[in-house]
């Protein structure tokens, strides 16, 4: 009898063992699987999912750490969500310690994220959310926690004991990061030097070459700058640079020699804009140029062997040609009556108004249309040099300045533009000057022509500019 007590015991106790271990072993699992929900909703910062776990019903703490929002502007909070977008976790259900009636248990869970310390490295300044993103795709470092999370039974359900330990997994929650302004308010005031130049009135004197410097404030030094720089005079360009790239620049410093048919600038206002790659204008500023040379006035000379004239009339070297067509002397041009005009007599009106003009040495065409027709053209021979050496240029920016001088004086406003066309194997430039009067649009054109030893003007006047164009394109040369 007494044996058989004894076994009756033994087994009882093996039962309840077995037992026993039975229930550590389901709390373990169920732990383990705890956890990792628990894991993918820390990951994902559902606060009120992350709260179903906690002994707490409410953290306003932890609440505000995982929002990653602070009155800093949306762009930081930016900052911080892609930082947490990083964030991984790992459950190690080998590591799970319990007691021996399933009552109570941890388990180690390993969260990393990228290490946005080393990835922002040297970067002193964010350009964009773009580049935060960037950075933190290259950068392969990662900051490893491992937290150990407390697990108790209450009745029926499992809670964690330890949620707000989740806290030191986002150290960024509140951390402020600097980004960049627009490029405009890092950039100062455009300032001008070099020979000749007087600050007081802003003024080169017979500069060759101009140099300016825009200084950059601030944070802008932190920069990478692509930008160019642009010269306008009359709302036509004169230069502009290819694209410069500066990293971490104080100033951005820009020069230019003129190269037009004259050595210094002519007279005139200019312009300096300073533009970003994306064609945002940072910085402009004018100067002005003016020359103490004598420039000639825009009527020239007398041509070489040209008719001068004494008495007021037209010289002798002014054709009225019978034939459509005629051959401009001393060259192989080849000018062609445009259809609706007709040669104007030598004792016609307009030819007299251009003796008047000063033209009655120089004029050897001149074509007009009737007398509802704007259109004109003529044809005034300047001498015996090459159609594009400087002399050239001289008495055809002496003329235009003369025109665009008087529109100014009446306070017309206008536009300038250039074009070319080319004839016979050469390219002559043309300026375009377009204005209005009286609600009239007028066109005019001015171009030189002729070829290494002979220079003429040719000028049209027009009330579109189709038939500006079709003025222009009247030349050919003799075979």
């Amino acid at each position: 009898m007494e044996n058989f007590k004894k076994a009756l015991s033994v087994t009882l106790c093996a039962t309840i063992a077995l037992g026993t271990c039975s229930c550590s072993k389901q709390f373990g699992g169920d732990v383990a699987d705890l956890a990792d929900t628990l894991g993918k909703n820390i990951v994902a910062r559902d606060y009120k999912k992350i709260m179903k776990f906690s002994d707490e019903k409410e953290d306003e703490d932890l609440e505000a750490i995982l929002s990653l929002s602070t009155d800093s502007g949306e762009e930081q909070n930016t900052v911080r969500e892609l930082i947490a977008d990083t964030l991984e976790y790992e459950v190690d259900e080998d590591s799970f310690e319990g007691d021996f009636m399933g009552k109570e248990g941890s388990i180690d869970v390993t969260f990393s994220y990228v290490d946005y310390e080393a990835a922002f490295d040297g970067c002193d300044l964010f350009e964009d959310l773009d580049q935060v993103a960037a950075l933190l795709d290259d950068c392969d470092d990662r900051v490893e926690e491992k937290i150990t999370f407390d697990f108790e039974k209450d009745g029926s359900d499992i809670i964690c004991t330890n949620v707000g330990d989740i806290e030191k997994l986002f150290p960024y929650a509140d951390e402020e990061f600097n980004f960049a302004l627009e490029r405009s308010e890092y950039a100062g005031t455009i300032t001008f030097s070099g020979e000749g130049y007087t600050a007081s009135t802003n003024t080169y004197l017979d500069a060759t070459t101009i140099y300016c410097s825009l200084p950059i404030e601030g944070d802008g030094q932190n920069l990478i700058w692509d930008y160019s720089v642009s010269v306008t005079s009359n709302g036509s360009e004169i230069c502009c640079t290819e694209l410069c790239s500066e990293e971490n620049p104080t100033e951005l410093v820009f020069s230019y020699t003129y190269e037009g048919s004259q050595s210094t600038f002519p007279d005139g206002t200019y312009t300096v804009n300073y533009v970003l790659s994306d064609g945002t204008l940072i910085a402009t500023a004018d100067f002005y140029a003016e020359n103490t040379v004598v420039t000639p006035s825009p009527t020239p000379e007398p041509a070489s062997g040209s008719g001068t004239s004494t008495d007021g009339s037209i010289g002798s070297q002014y054709i009225c040609p019978s034939e459509t067509s005629v051959q401009l002397p001393d060259t192989d041009i080849i000018y062609t009556c445009p259809d609706g005009l007709s040669y104007c007599e030598p004792d016609s009106t307009q030819v007299q108004n251009a003796v008047d003009s000063g033209l009655a040495d120089t004029l050897v065409i001149y074509c007009t249309g009737n007398s509802y027709s704007l259109d004109q053209v003529f044809i005034a021979k300047y001498g015996d040099f090459a159609y594009d050496s400087s002399v050239g240029q001289i008495y055809s920016d002496a003329a235009i300045n003369a025109q665009i001088a008087q529109l100014e004086e009446e306070g017309t406003e206008y536009t300038l533009e250039t074009s070319e066309m080319t004839v016979g194997g050469r390219t002559y430039t043309s300026t375009l000057l377009t204005y209005q009067v009286y609600g009239i649009d007028v066109y005019y054109s001015f171009t030189l022509i002729g070829d290494e030893d002979t220079c003429y003007m040719l000028c049209t006047v027009s009330s579109s500019a189709e038939s500006r164009d079709n003025l222009m394109n009247c030349l050919s040369v003799a075979e």
